[in-house]
């Protein structure tokens, strides 16, 4: 009996070893237009052990159902309708929740399956992301510009999106403004992920040349 109950702790053991040494959950983020999508989709066609979870989904339905609630519940004055801005936005807290409910259900039934997920978003923020995402065993890397110009940046813009992109419907005004905002808020999630230890890659410049190299980083560290 105590022979049996040996054997069966280490065999416990081994199986505890095995499930460490598989393919970890992986949490891409970071600002638009720096390369998150288009290495989440390289990771998901390499390696069919994958799923892939695009969570900005989840955020872009959740607020425009918000954003019709409000719009239709708005009263006019005189024919003019006032509508807090603010109001037709969902809380980041209530995003960031959702999406860790989002990875914690997902991971139920991938685990019975064997397999792993690839989430990616730009709604996670680098706190969140060691706060809610690395406790769960997901490998974090997270993506931006912090060497980009605002003109370059633009110019990417303008040669690689398409009609169907949210870039093609804004004045060049707001698109210098975005361009900015993704540039200043690189630096930040940089300075951040060096604070928590978070693997940043920086795709300024030339991206085209540093996706393949980032994606073969990524799968030696994560995918086994």
């Amino acid at each position: 009996k105590i022979r049996y109950n040996r054997i069966a702790f280490a065999y416990f053991i081994k199986k505890l070893k095995e499930e460490d040494e598989t393919s970890k959950n992986i949490l891409i983020i970071g600002e638009p237009r720096c390369g998150k999508t288009t290495i989440s989709n390289a990771l998901f066609q390499r390696n069919k052990n994958y799923e892939l979870v695009r969570g900005d989904v989840f955020s872009i339905a959740l607020n425009s159902m918000l954003r019709k609630k409000v719009m239709s519940e708005a009263k006019s004055n005189n024919g003019v309708y006032e509508i807090n801005i603010e109001q037709t936005l969902v809380p980041e807290r209530v995003i960031t929740m959702l999406m860790s409910n989002i990875a914690d259900e997902m991971n139920i039934d991938l685990r019975k399956a064997k397999r792993k997920m690839i989430f990616e978003t730009h709604e996670i923020s680098v706190e969140d992301a060691n706060k809610y995402f690395i406790p769960k065993g997901f490998d974090v890397y997270c993506l931006g510009m912090p060497n980009e110009t605002k003109e370059s940046l633009i110019k990417a813009i303008k040669l690689n999106d398409d009609k169907d992109d949210w870039t093609a419907n804004v004045g060049t005004f707001m698109l210098e403004m975005t361009c900015n905002q993704i540039i200043c808020r690189s630096k930040e999630m940089q300075k951040e992920c060096r604070k928590y230890g978070i693997k940043f890659f920086d795709t300024s410049g030339n991206r085209k040349e540093k996706i393949n190299k980032i994606i073969e980083q990524i799968e030696t560290i994560s995918v086994k």
